[in-house]
C-alpha cells in the first residue's frame, strides 16, 4: 500500500486536496439540501398551522362581534344590527368550513371535529337568533310598531274615553291596570296578567253599576276589551322573546368551551411545529459546522503529510548527490522504485552514479590494456607510457576521488597522449560543470529558492539529468505558488466571514434589545388593560347598585300613585258628604221658611216660634254657604290632586324609563368589562409570545458569537499556513500566472444565487468563497497531470 502511494505524482497528491475539499463541500451541500427540504416541509406545516391559527382567532373574534351585534339589537331594537349579525354569520360559517378542511388536510382530525361541533352549535344559535328577531319584530321595535304600537293605541283610546267621563274612580282603576302593565314589563312575571284581569273585572262591574248611558258603557267596555287583548298579546310575545333569548344564550354557551379548547389545541400545535422546526435547524447547523471542521482538519493533515513526503525525499536525494559529488560511489540511491517526480530524480541520480562507475571501469580496463600493451611494447613505448602516466594518472585519481577540477597538461604532448588527454580534460570539464549546476540548484531548493534553473547545454544523460532537475524545480515552484494563492484566498475568505459574522452578531444583539423594549411596553399595556378591566368591573357593580336604587324609587312612586288615588277617592267622598250637608241645609232652610210662614199665620202666639225659625233659617243659610265654600275648596283640591296624580304618573313613567336606561347602561358596562378582560388575556398571551421571541433571539446571538470565534480561529490557522509557505521563493511570473488562472476560473464559473440577508456582509462572504473556488480551479487546471487526475 505504501509502495503504491509512492507511484502517485506530486501534482496528483496535491490535487487530492482539492478532491477532498470538493467532496467535503459536496457533503455539506448535500446536508444543506437535505436540511432545506426538511425546513420546507416544516415551513409548510408552519404555514398550515398559522393559517389554522388565523382562521381560529378570526372565528373567535367574529363570534365576539356576533355577540356584540346581538346585544346591540336587543338594546337598541334596530334591524341594522340584525343585518350585520347575518353578514357575520355567513363569514363565520365559511371560515368554520375552511377550518374543518385544513384540519383534515394536515392530519389534525381533532381540530376538524371541534370545528364541526362549533359549526353545529352555531347553526342552532343562528336559528334561535332568527326566531328572536321575528318575535322582537312582532312585539314591536319601537313604541309605534307591532304589538307595542297596538297596545299604546288601545291604552290612549280608553284613557281618553275615561277622561271624558271625568269619573275619578274609573281613572283610579285604569291607573292600577297601567301599573300592572308596567310591572309586567319590568319583571316579566305572569302574575301581573291575573291582576290585570281582576282590575278589568272591577272596572266592568263599576261601569255596570254606574248611571252612564248604555252607549257610553258599551264604548268603554269595547275599549277595555281591546286594551286587554293587546296587553295579553304583548305579554305572550314578551314571554316568547324571553324564552327564545334564553335558548339562544344556551346555544352559544354550549360552543364557548369548545372554542376555548380549539384555541388551546391550535396554540399547542403551533408551539409543537415551531419546536420541531427549531430542532431541525439546530441539527443542520451542527452537521454543517462539523463537516466544515472535519474538512479543515483533513486538508491540514494532508497538506502536512504531502509537504513532509516531498521535503524528506528531496533532502535525502540532495544528500546522496552530495555524497556522489564528494566521490562516494558506494552510496545507495534511494527512491528509485517510486513512480513520481522524486523517483525520476532518484533514477537520474542512479544513472549519474552508474555513469561514474562506468567511467571508472573503463579507466580500469584502459589501464589493464595499457599494462598488457606495455608488456608487449615495454621497450618501445616506455617513454610514452611514462609521460601518459605522469600526465593522466593524477587527474584520473582526482576524478575517481570526485575532484574534476584538474586537467591534463597537453603542452608538448603528441599522439595518443594528446588525444586521450584532451578527451579526459573534456570529460572532466563536462562532468564538473554538470555536477556543479546540479549541486547549486539542489542547494537553492534546500534553502527555499525555487527560481534557480540549469541553463547550460548538455547532451545525453547530462541533458536528461538537466531536464529532470529543471522539471522538478518548476513543478515544486508551481505547487508552492498554487498553495500560496489557495492560502491567501482561504485567509481572505475567513477574514471576511469573521467580519460578516461580527456584523450579524451586532444586529442580533440590537434585535434582542428591541424585543426587550417591546416586551416591557407590552407589560405596561397589559397592566393598563387589567386596570381598565378592574375599573369596568367596579363600574358594573356600581351600575347594578344604581339599578336597585332605581327599582326601589319606582316602587316608591307606585306607592305614591296609590296614595294619591286614595286621596282623590277620599276627596270625592268628602265632596259627596258636603253635597249631602248642602242638601240638608237647603231642606232646613225650606223648613225654616215654612215654619216662619206658619208662625206668621199663628199671629202673636207664633211670634217666638217665628224668631226660632228665623234663627234656624239663618243657621241653615250659613251652613249652606259654608258647605258651598267647602265644596269649592274640595273641588279645587280635587283638581290639584288630579294634577298631582298626573305628575306622579309622569314621574313614574320617567323613572321607569330611567330604570330601563340604567339597565341598558348596566348591560353595556358588563359587555365592556367582559371585553376588557378578554383584551387583558390576549395582551398577556402576546406578552408571553414576545418573551419567547426574546429568548430565541438571545440564543441566536450566542450562536452567532460562537460562529465568529470559529471564523477567527480559521483565519489564524490560514495565516499560519501562509507564513510557512512564504519560506519558499518562487518566480513572480509563475505567481502571476497562478493568480491569472484563478481569476479566469472565477470568471468562467457560473454565479450561484445566494439568499440575501443583509446589505454588506453576505457579499463579502460570497466574494471570499468565489476566490477560494478560483484557487482550487487553478490548482486543478494548472498542469496536464492534474487534469488527468
Amino acid at each position: 500500500m505504501r509502495t503504491s502511494s509512492f507511484n502517485i505524482k506530486l501534482s496528483h497528491r496535491i490535487g487530492s486536496i482539492s478532491i477532498i475539499v470538493i467532496l467535503g463541500l459536496a457533503a455539506i451541500a448535500g446536508i444543506y439540501l437535505y436540511g432545506t427540504s426538511v425546513q420546507d416541509a416544516y415551513q409548510q406545516k408552519a404555514a398550515a398551522a398559522n393559517s389554522i391559527y388565523a382562521l381560529t382567532t378570526t372565528v373567535n373574534t367574529q363570534l365576539l362581534d356576533v355577540r356584540h351585534s346581538e346585544k346591540d339589537f336587543l338594546l337598541r331594537n334596530d334591524l341594522k344590527y340584525a343585518e350585520h349579525h347575518n353578514e357575520l354569520q355567513k363569514m363565520i360559517i365559511l371560515r368554520l368550513g375552511a377550518l374543518q378542511q385544513q384540519g383534515r388536510a394536515i392530519g389534525h382530525d381533532d381540530i376538524a371535529q371541534k370545528a364541526g361541533i362549533i359549526l353545529e352549535g352555531f347553526n342552532k344559535y343562528i336559528s334561535q337568533f332568527k326566531a328572536l328577531v321575528e318575535s322582537k319584530t312582532r312585539l314591536g321595535l319601537n313604541e309605534n310598531s307591532g304589538l307595542e304600537g297596538a297596545l299604546r293605541g288601545s291604552v290612549h283610546a280608553i284613557e281618553k274615553k275615561l277622561d271624558e267621563l271625568n269619573e275619578s274612580k274609573y281613572l283610579v282603576t285604569m291607573l292600577t291596570m297601567r301599573q300592572h302593565e308596567k310591572d309586567f314589563m319590568l319583571r316579566r312575571d305572569p302574575k301581573y296578567g291575573n291582576d290585570m284581569k281582576k282590575r278589568a273585572s272591577e272596572l266592568t262591574a263599576a261601569l255596570d253599576q254606574s248611571e252612564l248611558s248604555p252607549a257610553i258603557k258599551n264604548q268603554v267596555k269595547q275599549n277595555l276589551a281591546v286594551y286587554q287583548r293587546d296587553f295579553f298579546a304583548w305579554m305572550e310575545g314578551a314571554l316568547a322573546v324571553g324564552a327564545e333569548q334564553k335558548a339562544m344564550s344556551d346555544a352559544y354557551a354550549s360552543i364557548s368551551p369548545v372554542i376555548d379548547v380549539t384555541l388551546k389545541s391550535v396554540n399547542e400545535m403551533n408551539a409543537s411545529v415551531e419546536s420541531e422546526s427549531e430542532k431541525s435547524r439546530a441539527d443542520i447547523r451542527l452537521a454543517m459546522l462539523t463537516g466544515m471542521l472535519l474538512i479543515g482538519v483533513v486538508v491540514l493533515i494532508i497538506c502536512l503529510l504531502i509537504g513532509r513526503s516531498v521535503s524528506k525525499p528531496i533532502s535525502k536525494i540532495a544528500s546522496v548527490l552530495n555524497e556522489l559529488a564528494n566521490g562516494n560511489k558506494a552510496v545507495e540511491i534511494p527512491y528509485t522504485k517510486r513512480g513520481d517526480e522524486i523517483g525520476d530524480n532518484a533514477r537520474a541520480a542512479k544513472t549519474f552514479k552508474e555513469n561514474l562507475l562506468r567511467v571508472e571501469k573503463m579507466e580500469a580496463e584502459r589501464k589493464e590494456a595499457e599494462l598488457r600493451a606495455a608488456a608487449e611494447q615495454e621497450a618501445a613505448k616506455h617513454k610514452v607510457v611514462s609521460e601518459f602516466e605522469a600526465a593522466v594518472g593524477g587527474i584520473v585519481k582526482a576524478a575517481a576521488a570526485g575532484d574534476f577540477s584538474q586537467r591534463v597538461d597537453l603542452e608538448g604532448k603528441a599522439g595518443i597522449v594528446l588525444s586521450v588527454g584532451g578527451a579526459i580534460n573534456s570529460l572532466c570539464e563536462n562532468v564538473a560543470k554538470a555536477l556543479d549546476d546540479l549541486m547549486k540548484m539542489l542547494d537553492s531548493l534546500a534553502e527555499g529558492e525555487l527560481t534557480r534553473r540549469i541553463t547550460a547545454e548538455y547532451q545525453g544523460n547530462f541533458a536528461t539529468l538537466k531536464d529532470n532537475a529543471n522539471t522538478t524545480a518548476e513543478r515544486i515552484g508551481a505547487t508552492i505558488a498554487q498553495l500560496k494563492v489557495a492560502g491567501r484566498e482561504v485567509t481572505n475568505a475567513s477574514a471576511e466571514i469573521s467580519i460578516s459574522t461580527t456584523d450579524l452578531s451586532q444586529r442580533t444583539e440590537e434585535q434582542a434589545a428591541s424585543l426587550e423594549e417591546t416586551s416591557a411596553s407590552m407589560e405596561e399595556i397589559s397592566a393598563t388593560v387589567k386596570k381598565n378591566a378592574e375599573n369596568a368591573q367596579q363600574a358594573n357593580q356600581f351600575t347594578a347598585g344604581t339599578r336597585e336604587v332605581a327599582d326601589r324609587g319606582g316602587q316608591v312612586v307606585a306607592k305614591a300613585v296609590d296614595a294619591m288615588a286614595k286621596i282623590e277617592e277620599s276627596s270625592r267622598k268628602i265632596s259627596d258628604i258636603i253635597g249631602v250637608i248642602d242638601e240638608i241645609a237647603r231642606q232646613t232652610n225650606l223648613l225654616a221658611l215654612n215654619a216662619a210662614v206658619e208662625a206668621a199665620r199663628a199671629g202673636e202666639a207664633g211670634r217666638g216660634f217665628a224668631v226660632v225659625a228665623s234663627e234656624v233659617r239663618s243657621l241653615a243659610q250659613r251652613a249652606s254657604q259654608a258647605a258651598k265654600d267647602i265644596k269649592d275648596l274640595i273641588t279645587n283640591s280635587n283638581g290639584q290632586v288630579k294634577e298631582g296624580v298626573d305628575l306622579v304618573n309622569r314621574a313614574g313613567t320617567s323613572l321607569n324609563e330611567i330604570v330601563e336606561s340604567i339597565k341598558k347602561v348596566a348591560d353595556i358596562v358588563a359587555d365592556i368589562a367582559n371585553a376588557s378582560a378578554e383584551q387583558a388575556t390576549g395582551i398577556e398571551q402576546v406578552n408571553k409570545a414576545l418573551t419567547q421571541m426574546d429568548e430565541v433571539t438571545q440564543q441566536n446571538s450566542a450562536l452567532v458569537e460562537e460562529n465568529a470565534a470559529t471564523a477567527k480561529t480559521l483565519e489564524h490557522q490560514a495565516k499560519a499556513m501562509d507564513e510557512r509557505i512564504a519560506f519558499f521563493r518562487i518566480d513572480d511570473s509563475a505567481a502571476g500566472e497562478q493568480r491569472a488562472q484563478a481569476e479566469a476560473a472565477r470568471e468562467q464559473r457560473p454565479v450561484v444565487a445566494v439568499p440575501s440577508r443583509g446589505p454588506a456582509a453576505p457579499k463579502r462572504a460570497v466574494a471570499g468563497a468565489r476566490r477560494m473556488q478560483a484557487a482550487l480551479a487553478t490548482a486543478v487546471n494548472s498542469e496536464p497531470d492534474w487534469k488527468e487526475f
